[in-house]
C-alpha cells in the first residue's frame, strides 16, 4: 500500500513537470507566502535563475519587477501581492522585468491566478508571464511611421490648400483682359 501511494505520487510528480514543460510561456507558482514553488524552463530562461536556485526563495528575488517609472512593483503595482489580497486573477502589460544577470529590462504581460484549498483560502499562486519586447517594438515603429507618413503628407497638403485658398479667392483669380 505504501508502496502503491509512492509510485502514485511519483507519477503525479511527473505529469507535473511533462505539464510544466509543455507550457511555451514562462510560469511559476508561488506558495501564499509569495515564495517560489515551481518554475518552469521558459521561467528559468527569463529570469536567468534555476529552479533549484529559486524554490523557498521571495519571488521578488528572482523576478526584479518594476513600474514604468523604474521603481519595485509594490502595492497596487504587485500583480502578485494583488491577486493574494484580493483572491482574484490579475493581469497586468504595463511592468518590466529587470533581469540579475545582465540588467536587462523584459517588458512583460503577467495574468496571476490564485489557487485556493476547501475553505477557500488562497494556497498557491501561479503566473504566466509573457515577454512584450518585441510587440512593444513593434508598436513604436508603428507609431514613428504613422507620425513620418502624416508630417510628409502635410506639406504638400498645405501647399494644395495654399493654392486652392488662391484659385477660390475672388481677388486673386480673376484674369483681366491684360493679362
Amino acid at each position: 500500500s505504501v508502496q502503491k501511494f509512492g509510485a502514485q505520487l511519483d507519477r503525479n510528480r511527473l505529469s507535473e513537470r511533462s505539464l510544466l514543460a509543455a507550457i511555451a510561456e514562462p510560469m511559476i507558482s508561488l506558495d501564499a507566502d509569495l515564495k517560489v514553488l515551481l518554475m518552469n524552463q521558459a521561467a528559468q530562461n527569463l529570469s536567468g535563475w534555476d529552479v533549484g536556485d529559486a524554490v523557498g526563495l521571495d519571488y521578488r528575488q528572482v523576478f526584479n519587477l518594476q513600474t514604468s517609472d523604474d521603481q519595485k512593483a509594490v502595492d497596487n503595482a504587485d500583480p502578485f501581492a494583488l491577486a493574494l489580497a484580493h483572491k482574484a486573477t490579475v493581469s497586468t502589460n504595463n511592468l518590466h522585468m529587470v533581469r540579475t544577470k545582465d540588467k536587462l529590462k523584459i517588458p512583460l504581460d503577467i495574468s496571476v491566478a490564485p489557487s485556493f484549498n476547501q475553505a477557500s483560502d488562497v494556497v498557491a499562486l501561479v503566473a504566466i508571464m509573457r515577454d512584450i519586447s518585441k510587440q512593444q517594438e513593434l508598436e513604436r515603429q508603428r507609431n514613428e511611421f504613422v507620425s513620418t507618413a502624416s508630417h510628409e503628407m502635410r506639406t504638400p497638403v498645405a501647399t494644395i490648400e495654399g493654392y486652392i485658398a488662391m484659385a477660390a479667392n475672388p481677388k486673386t483669380a480673376t484674369i483681366d483682359a491684360r493679362a
